[in-house]
């Protein structure tokens, strides 16, 4: 069973599932809701976007996840309570993941958009890997 809710910028031109139950054949089943609020600079304005937060909970479990638009971040939860920042270029692509506990990873692209380089860590203990593309 599913049921669909409006998108808070976009309304229902964009639903969004927030509740889902599955069961599986044997009889077990979990619930899904999904959550999102956003906060806009204009009101009636969806591409003025300040912050949108999203919530999942899986089963009483709660995962959550915050883009903040003016930093150009992501910053996310898991129910585990594990937590992760993505920063984004203004192209939308992510250039740096940070974990807590483990060296942050950097993402370069070439002109075209393509991932060419992942760096994990800095100075001489990096791990560099390159990325090429033939021209086809």
């Amino acid at each position: 069973m599913s049921s669909q809710g409006p998108d808070p910028r976009f309304g229902m031109q964009a639903p969004l599932t927030s509740l889902l139950t599955i069961t599986t054949p044997n009889g077990l089943s979990g619930v899904i809701t999904t959550e999102k609020t956003a906060k806009l600079a204009e009101a009636g304005d969806p591409l003025s976007l300040l912050s949108l937060t999203t919530q999942i909970t899986t089963n009483d479990r709660t995962s959550e996840s915050v883009y903040d638009a003016t930093n150009k971040t992501l910053t996310a939860q898991s129910a585990a309570g594990r937590k992760s920042v993505s920063i984004f270029d203004d192209k939308g692509r992510v250039i740096r993941k940070q974990v807590p506990g483990l060296v942050d990873v950097f993402y370069t692209y070439d002109n075209r958009g393509r991932l060419t380089q992942v760096i994990q860590g800095e100075g001489d203990k990096a791990r560099t890997t390159t990325l090429s593309y033939d021209d086809k």
